[in-house]
């Protein structure tokens, strides 16, 4: 009689008032810790348990009491994400955020988007901590966040003379550089262009960095125009006839985003067919280049994955009781994806 007693009590609880962890524990006949810890996925404890507390919480409809653990905990409950300045329209950029919400949202967590050119908005921010892409040289946000003592964990590196992130994840741009051009030479390149996105960024001075060296390596002429992360249409317009009007490259890689797009527009006007009389690769993949004509070879930096691990890690470093120490390090991948626009003829 005992047993149909609770449930009768507990179901009689449950119209009046909502379920507690208290409620789940006696359920479960574990410990609120034990229920706490299943909920969060930490802790050690078998996957039988876990699994079975998972599932009486979910039968009694129990939802955490967010504002409650946050006053428990003396967390805001948020992360905030600060992308580059001027970059928020950007389809790569947006992914990211959206892979960043993606973990949040398995949290609990509220995502807070820092805006650019306000360190103090950065510096009042509720937040537990931060999560930055691509930080460029010179973002006075950037160094506000990283001046905070709260966890920061940055995507592909922060800009030299400034603290060091607790977290850092980053893709290898120089091995990704690296396989676009062995791609374009395989293919029958051998006057290869750069239209580089400068060096404000880690990633991009990777990837000029990568391309001169490979040049040296293989005893070819470096063609470098360009040097900004922010180009216009107009302004690839003028860069591709720059180099299409001395001695002429047989394939050109565009850094910037989604200036490959810009490059094919050009060479067609001029009746070059791409593919063959001039290969041309994007860098950093997206849909425009997809759908180009021709499509478009392109790294793909896969953003939403990379904006989820990037919140991985922070939510890792927030369950830790001690403050992060800097020096986490963990690699992403990238992959190289080829198109038509560099079909070239095969070198044997």
């Amino acid at each position: 009689m005992a047993e149909p007693r609770r449930r009768a009590a507990r179901e009689t609880t449950g119209a009046t008032r909502q379920v507690t962890m208290d409620d789940v524990a006696r359920e479960a006949g574990v410990s609120v810790a034990t229920v706490s810890n299943a909920l969060l996925g930490r802790g050690r404890m078998l996957d039988s348990t876990r699994t079975r507390v998972l599932g009486i919480a979910a039968r009694m409809n129990y939802t955490v009491n967010q504002n409650a653990r946050n006053l428990r905990t003396a967390r805001a409950g948020a992360i905030g994400v600060h992308l580059p300045e001027n970059k928020s329209g950007l389809a790569y950029y947006m992914d990211f955020c959206f892979g960043v919400v993606d973990v949040a949202e398995e949290h609990s967590l509220a995502v807070t988007l820092i805006p650019g050119g306000r360190p103090e908005v950065a510096l009042r921010a509720q937040v537990d901590g931060f999560v930055l892409v691509d930080p460029p040289v010179g973002d006075v946000v950037v160094e506000a966040i990283l001046t905070t003592g709260k966890a920061v964990v940055s995507g592909d590196g922060t800009p030299p003379g400034l603290p060091e992130p607790s977290g850092l994840v980053a893709s290898d741009h120089r091995a990704g550089i690296r396989a676009v051009l062995e791609h374009l030479t395989e293919r029958g390149a051998r006057r290869v262009a750069l239209i580089s996105a400068g060096r404000s960024a880690r990633w991009s001075a990777d990837v000029e960095d990568a391309y001169l060296e490979w040049s040296s390596e293989h005893d070819r002429e470096p063609i470098v125009v360009g040097g900004s992360r922010l180009v216009d249409a107009a302004t690839v317009e003028s860069l591709t006839d720059s180099l299409l009007d001395g001695p002429k490259p047989d394939a050109i890689v565009a850094v910037p985003m989604d200036a490959a797009v810009g490059v094919v527009s050009v060479a067609r006007d001029r009746g070059l067919d791409v593919g063959s009389e001039l290969l041309v690769a994007g860098y950093t993949d997206s849909p425009s280049l997809s759908v180009s004509i021709p499509p478009i070879t392109a790294v793909d930096a896969a953003p939403r994955e990379f904006g989820r691990a990037c919140a991985r890690m922070l939510v890792r470093q927030l369950a830790d009781a001690d403050r992060p120490v800097p020096g986490e390090v963990e690699s992403f991948p990238i992959a190289f994806v080829e198109r038509a626009s560099t079909r070239g003829a095969r070198v044997e």
